[in-house]
């Protein structure tokens, strides 16, 4: 692994550490390393980040401490999400979305962000 490969990994690791993607149910984010993206069979639909982490990412007036600082870890996330220009959304659309976040670190190595999302 190259050394970019594997600081993307771990600085993401610490951002989603806890997080729950919010949808109807809770999901954790999962960060893993891939090598063959061929094998994750990502759909042919992609969104932004913007589009993915916007609600999340926007404080409201009556969000408690605690909703406050998750939404405070939401836009650490996509902070550091955004300094990737080439990386791609895909979301299936169906009962239980699967949404990944790929990042290109090097020749042939990623890193993916996934996590589901309940949308009926």
């Amino acid at each position: 692994m190259q050394p970019i490969t594997t600081n993307t990994y771990t600085t993401l690791q610490t951002l989603t550490e806890g997080l729950l993607f919010q949808s109807e149910s809770d999901y954790p984010f999962e960060v893993k390393i891939v090598t063959d993206l061929a094998v994750l069979h990502l759909p042919n639909t992609t969104i932004t980040l913007e589009a993915l982490l916007q609600r999340a990412c926007t404080p409201k007036d009556w969000h408690t401490p605690a909703q406050q600082a998750t939404v405070a870890r939401y836009q650490a996330l996509y902070e550091y999400l955004q300094q990737f220009t080439n990386l791609s959304v895909y979301k299936t659309y169906d009962i239980v979305a699967l949404i990944h976040i790929v990042l290109p670190t090097a020749p042939n190595e990623w890193v993916l962000v996934s996590t589901q999302a309940i949308e009926t």
